[in-house]
């Protein structure tokens, strides 16, 4: 009988024997722009990959602190959370659409975008590690 392994084992397997921040001394960050009260990709990228509980095992064990930068529109943010938010979308040229996700070294100002389109958490991850390669 032939067994087949399935994407997720491939990549518990490859996360296994890889520690992104003892390999390169610097830790990663990924950035999600989103407008949660109003914009149905960003509700969609929350329910698909943020909240997937694989997902969240992934970014923990490739110490990748998530940033969520919310442009909302009915709901009031404080002030200073605004300009927080303001001053980190200029930092990473954001350019309105949401949701844009960065993913970025903490060590310097290099980073990389990747375009959700309604990928699954998997198919997210994928992206993510390919990103992580080309940022080391």
């Amino acid at each position: 009988m032939h067994t087949r392994f399935k994407f997720p084992v491939l990549i518990a397997v490859f996360l296994l024997f890889t520690d992104f921040k003892s390999d390169t001394g610097h830790a990663l960050k990924l950035i999600v722009f989103e407008g949660s009260d109003w914009c149905a990709n960003c509700r969609r990228l929350e329910k698909n990959v943020l909240t997937d509980s694989s997902f969240v095992i992934f970014l923990q064990q490739n110490h990748i602190e998530l940033e969520r930068i919310d442009f909302p529109q009915r709901k009031k943010i404080a002030e200073t959370l605004q300009k927080y938010n303001n001053a980190i979308a200029e930092k990473y040229a954001f350019d309105g659409r949401f949701p844009a996700v960065v993913l970025t070294r903490t060590d310097t100002v290099i980073y990389s975008r990747i375009e959700y389109r309604n990928q699954t958490a998997d198919e997210f991850m994928k992206l993510l590690l390919f990103e992580m390669k080309v940022l080391q």
